[in-house]
């Protein structure tokens, strides 16, 4: 027999495991913005990447990538990582590059994360480069996430298919 809700008996008076799965309609939906997601709980993930690899030859940051995201909640953490494999073709013994994650052309977390390397001899290097970011929401509006680099002696510097995962977890 289905149970009715009604102003007398109320909702509070449903006692648990009154309502089983065989009483919902299997073509009922609950609206997304009904469900409260635990803190901790990974609310939605996008990867974007770039087919084209990005140069900076001077000591000023380049933008490599960026990847626009909305958040689904005003109160959760956004994690941002970008993969990439860098060169640079700088023949002194010590060559490098700094990069940066920001969020609408602001820090987010690390700036200026040097990757150095160093040589007895002049030489090129490559290297495979892990950056990260953390903010702490407060909308739902979108807002651009990049990576930035920067030639950390002067050299030229290259970001190879670089690619940034975003990953909101409810806060």
């Amino acid at each position: 027999m289905p149970t009715e809700i009604s102003g007398s008996t109320g909702v509070n008076k449903i006692q648990d495991n009154t309502i089983v799965n065989a009483d919902i309609n299997s073509s009922a939906a609950i609206a997304g913005s009904k469900l409260v997601m635990p803190t901790g709980s990974v609310l939605k993930v996008e990867r974007s990447s770039t087919a084209s690899d990005a140069t900076s030859t001077s000591t000023s940051y380049a933008e490599v990538l960026t990847h626009n995201y909305t958040p689904v909640s005003s109160s959760s953490k956004i994690y941002v990582q970008v993969f990439f494999s860098a060169y640079n073709n700088n023949t002194n013994t010590t060559a490098g590059l700094q990069c940066s994650v920001k969020r609408a052309g602001t820090v987010i977390g690390l700036d200026d994360k040097t990757v150095v390397y160093t040589s007895t001899t002049a030489d090129h290097f490559q290297v495979a480069v892990v950056v990260t970011g953390e903010y702490t929401n407060s909308s739902t509006t979108a807002a651009d996430y990049e990576l930035w680099i920067k030639s950390y002696d002067g050299g030229s510097v290259k970001a190879y298919s670089p690619y940034m995962i975003i990953t909101e977890v409810a806060g």
